[in-house]
């Protein structure tokens, strides 16, 4: 359907099958940017058209009806996060969904067009949410929050330029996996805020800074 040099990913059909929403770095300095097509590949036109060129608008998904398509953005800070939008079929009327510090990703109507599912946290571990299509606040219906218990172990004395060792143990643990921030300290000194994976109960893979 495409025969372009760039990159052309995530096809979504719209629902009365007239048109691919889809993403493209044909934009001028690569970014990613939303397009539509015909499912012959013909007519191909923007969908987005942000004034700032350099962040990435990805994941097409359209609404139930038909009439919008949403989709996440980059262009806001800190590095990495992601908001999700929703713009008009027409390319009009883009609006923002989501305002948080963390990232939103993989936007999913619900049959009847008033709410999305959404990925939501870190990028190897995000956890499910359900959230209004207008916006406002968002519910988690998957993983468990957990709750620190007590220190198990850690070095007597960490030294400076070595890594060390800080096991935790937290409850509930009624899921598989889940991820837990870490905070440390030396002395007065606080460390990076690190993610760590919980198995099963146990701590592992804590991410050095």
């Amino acid at each position: 359907l495409t025969n372009h040099s760039a990159r052309d990913d995530s096809p979504d059909w719209s629902p009365d099958g007239t048109l691919i929403a889809f993403e493209s770095s044909r934009s001028s300095t690569g970014a990613l940017r939303l397009y539509v097509m015909r499912p012959d590949g013909t007519d191909v036109r923007p969908l987005t058209n942000h004034p700032v060129d350099w962040h990435n608008e990805m994941q097409p998904r359209w609404s139930p009806d038909g009439r919008t398509v949403a989709f996440i953005t980059e262009r806001h800070p800190p590095v990495n996060n992601a908001e999700i939008y929703v713009v008009d079929a027409n390319g009009e009327n883009s609006r923002r969904v989501t305002n948080n510090s963390v990232r939103d990703a993989t936007p999913e109507w619900s049959p009847d067009g008033t709410q999305m599912a959404v990925s939501r946290g870190a990028v190897l571990r995000p956890e499910v949410f359900v959230i209004r299509a207008q916006g406002g606040s968002a519910r988690k219906i998957t993983g468990v929050n957990l709750r620190f218990v007590r220190l198990a172990r850690s070095e007597a004395q960490p030294r400076a330029g070595r890594f060390f060792s800080i096991e935790l143990v937290v409850r509930p643990a009624l899921d598989e996996f889940a991820d837990i921030a870490c905070h440390a300290a030396v002395g007065r000194q606080y460390l990076e805020v690190e993610l760590a994976t919980v198995f099963r109960g146990n701590l592992f893979d804590l991410l050095p800074p």
